[in-house]
């Protein structure tokens, strides 16, 4: 395990998640003043919609990612480019026939989600040209992508990222501030920082040992199988997630319309930009996952298991904890000039969030452990269950009860509680570990300073008065001290603890021979 490779991964990734979490703060306000509710309401059903061509991609994506990677441990240099151009060709034609599905059915789709009068026009052809456009782009990115990460790459894939965030938001800037152009504006350069991600990707595939290079001479047939081997799996829990996450929009306009979906996308943002801090270990697991299977190294795989778990929970805890209590003061210095009182039901809904991340976060590495030991049918089983249930009580819930938007959330944080022991329990079995072993491993000192993390808050609250940006960080910082504290004495156990101070002199003595080496 490249250790090295590893922290530079999380470090590319943390600065990443910083920067997107700096610009979802500043543009979702922007844009919200800009568009109104109804028109930023817009844009989240549009991000929606071609997040659901995950769906349309049978799996294939986490499949071809999981084998390529498979083949560059292998050195199998052939094999890697067949599977690749096979698995380009495969995304263009699912991609047009979508894209012409779309396109066909725009104005049914713009009626559907009761978007009004003054924004039906732009909205079908948003979806007839901006939407199709975007489709053949995430569907060619994910094979550049997955030779990247095939090799470890991750923090070329964060820095891409990070990048091309701070470039397309400053186009959307430009554009929309200074030029007043709106939606058409947002939709250009969302879709120019998007082909510009692609063609760096291309680019640095070129750098790497066995990079993806397409030749249609190396299309074969027997590669769509291996695809598909794991990839129905794979399909089918892409299917049930999406369906299950990205329904909450969708069952809220059709209930409230677009104006709802404004106040449930802000909450959601947060979800998704801080979501990746806490899962930047575990995402990066997979390669090695897959590598230690097929070496037949069971002890490393537990330990990937144990010790990836331990940290996410521990990280996950501390960031859920501070959003949780301190949701209200954040939403109301976010969004309070912008939206008035209805602030207050965004932060409901990131109260929500946290919770239903909380439960997220304690899967820790069992995701990547599992596919990279191609055991996903428990998983996908309990995950169509979980979906199906939890979309029929959402619309129930929001739709027929006094509850309203934030009801949408009701079903999923139950269900995450029941779901979440019980993968547990599959896990451990799979790599014949004791379930009590694996909770006091994994879970109960995370536990215990996730509980700490959250009084710590909550006292913090109580004492100080949080009116400012400022006040905020003072705050949040001072939860962060007693958290360390906690996870130093109480999270880490005592050989952790030294294996952290040996870590902390490998890096001052690297980073002095680096000093050395420049002077």
């Amino acid at each position: 395990m490249n250790f090295a490779q590893i922290l530079k991964n999380l470090f590319t990734g943390w600065l990443s998640v910083i920067v997107k979490t700096a610009i979802a703060i500043y543009m979702v306000p922007f844009l919200l003043s800009k568009l109104g509710q109804e028109g930023y309401g817009l844009i989240g059903l549009l991000i929606v919609i071609i997040g659901f061509s995950a769906v349309a991609d049978l799996g294939l994506r986490k499949s071809l990612s999981r084998e390529l990677t498979e083949l560059v441990h292998r050195r199998d240099r052939s094999g890697a480019q067949e599977l690749c151009s096979t698995a380009l060709v495969l995304y263009l034609v699912i991609a047009c026939l979508l894209s012409s599905v779309v396109i066909l059915k725009a104005h049914s789709i713009v009626g559907f989600f009761k978007v009004g009068e003054e924004q039906a026009e732009a909205a079908v052809t948003l979806m007839s040209s901006f939407v199709p456009l975007s489709f053949i782009v995430s569907f060619i990115q994910p094979v550049f992508s997955a030779g990247l990460v095939a090799h470890n790459r991750f923090d070329w894939v964060n820095s891409c990222q990070a990048v091309f965030s701070i470039l397309t938001s400053l186009g959307i800037f430009v554009v929309m501030g200074l030029f007043n152009y709106g939606l058409w504006g947002w939709s250009v350069m969302t879709l120019l920082g998007s082909l510009m991600t692609l063609v760096v990707f291309f680019y640095l595939n070129r750098k790497v040992e066995m990079g993806v290079v397409f030749d249609y001479r190396s299309f074969r047939f027997s590669r769509i199988k291996s695809l598909f081997r794991l990839g129905g799996y794979l399909y089918i829990l892409e299917l049930s997630r999406s369906f299950s996450e990205r329904a909450d929009p969708l069952i809220i306009s059709g209930f409230f319309g677009p104006a709802g979906v404004a106040l449930y996308m802000p909450a959601s943002r947060i979800s998704q930009v801080l979501r990746p801090f806490v899962l930047m270990l575990s995402n990066q697991m997979h390669p090695i996952a897959t590598s230690q299977f097929v070496d037949d190294d069971t002890r490393q795989l537990q330990q990937t298991l144990l010790i990836g778990t331990k940290f996410t929970v521990l990280l996950g805890g501390f960031l859920c904890a501070c959003l949780f209590m301190f949701a209200e003061s954040f939403t109301s210095l976010w969004l309070g000039t912008v939206i008035g009182d209805d602030y207050q039901m965004v932060s409901m809904l990131i109260m929500g969030f946290s919770i239903i991340d909380f439960t997220g976060y304690c899967a820790g590495t069992q995701w990547p452990v599992l596919l990279g030991m191609a055991r996903l049918k428990f998983l996908v089983c309990t995950q169509v269950i979980s979906s199906i249930i939890n979309i029929i009580f959402s619309i129930y819930i929001v739709g027929y009860t006094s509850i309203g938007i934030v009801g949408v959330l009701y079903s999923t944080v139950v269900i995450e509680f029941i779901r979440r022991p019980l993968m547990v329990w599959y896990t451990a079995n799979v790599l014949d570990l004791k379930c009590v072993d694996y909770f006091l491993s994994s879970y109960l000192r995370s536990f215990l300073c996730s509980i700490v993390a959250l009084f710590a808050a909550y006292w913090t609250q109580l004492f100080l008065s949080v009116d400012s940006y400022l006040c905020l960080i003072e705050v949040g910082f001072i939860c962060a001290l007693v958290w360390l504290a906690t996870v130093w004495f109480v999270g880490l156990s005592k050989s952790e603890r030294q294996y952290m101070r040996l870590l902390g002199i490998r890096l001052k003595q690297r980073f002095a021979q680096v000093s050395v080496s420049k002077t």
